[in-house]
């Protein structure tokens, strides 16, 4: 395109356009790497949306002896959702097959 097009293409773009498109792009690019779609808890989230799984006491548990993926920033500790449903799903799976037993 020359510069004439392009100042013609682009008169006739509106902003809303043009956000749409960063928009289209930035997911687009994003989607290729789920974990940035991912969601973090914190320790206080998994209390709330685990509440019988869940407590201060069971939580340290469940890192130190389980193997609950956590990751440390700073103080803060974060949990990622993906694993976090991964490590339940293990730890209920394991609780039928050795209740079955």
């Amino acid at each position: 395109m020359n510069e004439r097009e392009i100042y013609e293409y682009l008169k006739k773009t509106s902003f809303i356009d043009v956000l749409n498109i960063i928009l289209k792009q930035t997911n687009d690019n994003l989607s290729s790497d789920h974990n940035y779609l991912d969601t973090y808890y914190t320790a206080k989230d998994l209390y709330r949306l685990y509440p019988n799984v869940f407590s201060k006491y069971k939580l340290e548990k469940y890192i130190k002896n389980e193997n609950l993926p956590v990751f440390k920033n700073g103080k803060d500790r974060l949990f990622l959702k993906s694993k976090v449903e991964e490590w339940l799903n293990r730890k209920s799976n394991s609780f039928f097959v050795s209740s079955n037993d």
